[in-house]
């Protein structure tokens, strides 16, 4: 792992944001007192209102990119002068765990955060200096750096610059967009590329949701997900009954739910419901796949 120069205090006191920030940081944040709570003025008594929020966007990123400034360099610091193997591995997950622990949050939600700050410091730099001065904001740093996660550090080096001068007043999809034009001009093979890391990142995932409900996500390559919605979706227009009161959603899901626990059962009431249900799919290969070409056959 390439050494990076990024340093942290161990704890952010008032004097380590003044030195950070600039004077009068504190002062802005928190008033008068510097340990009364943060309230900023009414509307009505700012200056500009929109100079206010653009300020504390400004703020926010530079506290954004000095929290990933610090998780980078711990990460180095833990893995310093280890031997590559089990012994590197076992202090980069114990650095890992060690800031999910201390930002509170799920492991796997602390280690994207921390991916991204790895790949900030060691392959764009620059742009993770623009992010902590404030230059930058976060969605856009995190634009440059998964449209160029396929270049080699040179390529990032030079194309760079280019995508921070890019980045001022455009939003982050006007940048994403642009910096994806760019990336293909340097390596012709960047699409493809990132359409096959892509596939290897197929998943299904289920979390809870309030009242007794989960969520249920599949990332799959287009043609497999269109081909799949077509089918559920072509099954619940198949379901729908007049005067019901279940809407289009819910007989999608119930659709889902039946063709998986309840394939047959699922076939044979759409074909009683629609003895031509036509599926929407991209192609006709994507309509072979799923075993529905045409029309929905027991």
């Amino acid at each position: 792992m390439t050494a990076t120069a990024v340093l942290a205090p161990d704890v952010l006191g008032w004097e380590e944001l003044e030195a950070m920030f600039g004077p009068g940081v504190v002062a802005e944040l928190t008033g008068p007192e510097l340990y009364d709570s943060v309230i900023l003025p009414p509307i009505d008594e700012l200056v500009d209102a929109l100079d206010e929020i653009a300020r504390c966007e400004r703020l926010i990123a530079k506290v954004q990119g000095n929290q990933l400034a610090a998780m980078a360099a711990f990460v180095h610091a833990e893995t310093a002068g280890r031997r590559s193997g089990r012994e590197f591995d076992g202090a980069l997950a114990s650095a890992y765990a060690e800031i999910a622990l201390m930002l509170g949050v799920a492991p796997r939600t602390s280690d994207s955060r921390v991916g991204e700050a790895l790949g900030l410091a060691e392959r764009l730099p620059a742009t993770l200096a623009a992010l902590c001065a404030g230059e930058l904001t976060l969605p856009k740093a995190r634009v440059i750096l998964e449209e160029t996660q396929n270049l080699e550090i040179a390529q990032c080096a030079r194309l760079e610059p280019e995508l921070l001068a890019l980045a001022a007043g455009r939003t982050p999809g006007s940048l994403r967009r642009m910096a994806r034009a760019r990336v293909e001009k340097i390596d012709a093979k960047a699409a493809t590329k990132r359409a096959k890391a892509a596939r290897k990142e197929r998943r299904v995932e289920i979390w809870p949701e309030p009242d007794g409900m989960y969520a249920l996500r599949a990332i799959l390559p287009a043609e497999d997900a269109i081909a799949v919605f077509g089918v559920i979706d072509s099954l619940a227009h198949a379901n729908q009954v007049p005067g019901e009161e279940l809407g289009i959603d819910a007989l999608r899901a119930d659709a889902f739910v039946d063709l998986i626990l309840n394939p047959g059962t699922a076939v044979r009431r759409a074909w009683a419901a629609a003895p031509r249900l036509w599926v929407r799919a991209p192609d006709r290969n994507a309509m072979r796949r799923t075993g529905f070409l045409g029309r929905l056959s027991a």
